[in-house]
């Protein structure tokens, strides 16, 4: 069944992520006014309507607290008033909701706890249920495979990545180097992950110290390093260095935090970088990001061969 979400939700429009919150409570209300409803005009599904509910408020309990949080600070003290226009115009819609479609519904939001809820409503749900632990959100296979294939070089190299879905795919603009972009919170959020590679040279691939060191001089000359390690994830050594920027051309106060990543499969140089941005007074939590980074970095899938006229000779490079 279809939730019919007011257009007054978001009449008073200040940026797309109040919008989406707006969107994302209409449509949790709507949900909550309709099982109410039906608890109200078929007594004998009663039960099946109250599990529906618990069931849904168990799997998004931090979800709904911090929405309703949200709501407030936007809402302010026309919160009553949001709330008593949301419940009519609810009321209204579905107050000839027969019991077979009130079967289907309660139905549909069992289906809904377990996360078969359509977009943007799912990611913003997402977004607020694993906020403290990203990480959560693929470990509980909230997460979309993305692919790409990419030709250069007589290389032919197809990535396999797992994403979470509260983030969104930005374009790459068919670069050679860069595979895949993502970003945070929709697309709105302050977290940037950038997959990339390199062709490595004959130099480069003598040993992991070339490749640490290689990507030591990726670092910016403005940047402050902050650390470096070299680690097996996921069966794969990984070369880390993380440092701290100031993006003075674009704002003076925006801080940048890097995580990046990189190890060699087959000849080529894959690039991790994941940038977390910030303005000077507030703190970067890259804690509480890095398990997320290095759980993506687990998921990527690789697989290289040649391709052209050239087959031979770029095997021998």
């Amino acid at each position: 069944m279809t939730i019919l979400i007011p257009l007054f939700c978001y009449s008073q429009r200040k940026n797309e992520n109040e919008i989406l919150i707006n969107k994302t409570f209409g449509y949790i209300k709507a949900q909550e006014f309709l099982l109410n409803n039906i608890e109200r005009k078929y007594p004998e599904l009663r039960i099946e309507a109250s599990i529906a509910k618990l069931e849904f408020r168990k799997n998004f309990s931090r979800a709904l607290s911090q929405i309703n949080i949200d709501i407030k600070k936007i809402h302010g003290n026309s919160l009553t008033n949001y709330l008593f226009k949301l419940e009519n115009i609810a009321v209204t819609n579905f107050e000839n909701i027969t019991k077979k479609e009130a079967i289907l519904y309660i139905d549909e939001v069992k289906n809904r706890a377990r996360g078969v809820i359509k977009s943007p409503y799912l990611e913003v749900l997402l977004k607020y249920q694993y906020f403290d632990h990203p990480e959560s959100e693929l470990a509980n296979n909230h997460y979309k495979i993305y692919s790409v294939t990419n030709y250069s070089n007589s290389i032919k190299t197809d990535l396999h990545v797992n994403i979470p879905k509260s983030w969104k795919e930005l374009s790459s603009k068919n670069s050679t180097q860069i595979l895949k972009t993502f970003r945070s919170e929709l697309g709105n959020g302050k977290e940037i992950i950038t997959i990339a590679k390199r062709t490595l040279t004959k130099s480069t691939l003598t040993g992991d110290l070339s490749i640490a060191k290689e990507i030591q001089k990726m670092i910016p000359k403005s940047a402050q390093k902050v650390a470096s390690a070299s680690n097996f994830i996921h069966n794969r050594l990984v070369h880390k260095v993380q440092y701290l920027e100031s993006n003075t051309t674009i704002k003076p106060q925006l801080k940048r935090y890097v995580f990046l990543y990189a190890f060699e499969y087959k000849g080529l140089l894959i690039l991790v970088n994941c940038s977390l941005y910030d303005e000077v007074n507030n703190t970067i939590n890259k804690e509480r990001f890095e398990p997320l980074f290095q759980a993506i970095l687990s998921s990527i899938k690789l697989r290289i061969e040649p391709f052209g006229k050239n087959i031979i000779s770029s095997y021998k490079q």
